[in-house]
């Protein structure tokens, strides 16, 4: 991911500034109406500042993040303060993952007019040489602040508003969107659509529309997709369920991905759609050929069928 990939880098760059400190960065960019702030910091310093293993297996998974937002909300987001004009700005949809490496926080807030402070309260619980690195790109223009020890309240240069088409952005979700379909269970639970139906599944579009829906939730992506699956089979002689389930599985792909900016919305429905086109046109084909051997049809839909559900009960147990 681009944007991933820059936070490491600016990571692992302001990592080498501190020379053996350990170091948290905080990035804040304008999003519509809003702000989006993004802390960026390992697991073992996300440890710190909250009991984040929820599983007490002192390793830390998606499962953990998810189970520990209000462990999250208070250890770091209320420690972080972040006011306008020494007005508490309200903060909105708060966002954990876990990426490769790193942990990755977001949270959104609406602030008012005047100046942009943050008090870092969170180095008064980590050891001496934690710093926050804050910065914020915009126009091309870099700003960066920095916060250790006892000066743990920094300015923060207001955002301007973002403007034009961010072709970097744009692409970015358009293959956020396409990845999303190249999972186990997405992959099996279309495919044993496509290979059950005559027609081509165009309620799936209709789905997707739940990207702009600003609710990214695993657990429920994987219970639509095991739905759907479990209702192609069970009732695969009826056109009806078909176009129910695809606008289950289109929906389990708008609800697997997070929600942003409108651009960004339509950049990952663009790309789900895609990607399906590129799993769905051999999936036709196939199926074409299947149906003329029902039993070999039967036996490929059950192997499909225990996949999607095989798939969705490990990602949510993961």
């Amino acid at each position: 991911m681009i944007r991933h990939g820059v936070a490491v880098t600016l990571l692992l760059a302001a990592s080498a500034l501190a020379h053996d400190a350990d170091v948290i960065y905080v990035a804040l960019e304008p999003l519509e109406s809003h702000l989006l702030e993004t802390v960026t910091l390992t697991a073992s310093t996300l440890g710190q500042l909250a009991p984040v293993d929820a599983d007490g297996d002192r390793e830390l998974t998606q499962h953990d993040l998810d189970a520990r937002g209000d462990a999250i909300r208070a250890g770091v987001w209320e420690q972080m303060r972040l006011t306008s004009a020494g007005l508490p700005c309200k903060r909105g949809l708060e966002r954990a993952r876990l990426r490769e490496g790193f942990v990755e926080l977001r949270a959104d807030f609406d602030c008012g007019s005047g100046e942009l402070r943050q008090d870092f309260r969170i180095l008064s619980v980590l050891p001496a040489n934690y710093r926050v690195v804050l910065g914020s790109q915009f126009e091309g223009e870099e700003n960066r602040a920095f916060a250790q020890g006892n000066l743990t309240a920094i300015h923060v240069p207001r955002p301007g508003s973002s403007r034009g088409f961010d072709s970097g952005r744009f692409g970015q979700s358009f293959s956020e969107g396409a990845a999303h379909d190249f999972t186990l269970d997405v992959l099996a639970c279309f495919s044993l659509l496509l290979l059950t139906t005559r027609k081509p599944s165009w309620p799936v579009l209709l789905g997707l529309l739940s990207a702009f829906v600003p609710l990214d939730s695993q657990w429920l992506s994987a219970l639509l997709l095991s739905v759907a699956a479990l209702s192609v089979v069970v009732f695969r002689s009826s056109p009806k369920v078909h176009h129910l389930a695809a606008m289950f599985i289109g929906a389990a792909l708008g609800f697997r991905a997070e929600p942003g900016p409108l651009m960004e919305s339509v950049a990952t429905i663009l790309g789900a759609v895609t990607g399906l086109i590129v799993v769905g046109v051999p999936a036709v084909l196939i199926g074409r050929i299947l149906q003329r051997r029902p039993v070999v049809l039967l036996k490929t839909q059950s192997v499909l069928m225990g996949l999607v559900i095989f798939s969705a009960a490990f990602r949510l147990a993961a």
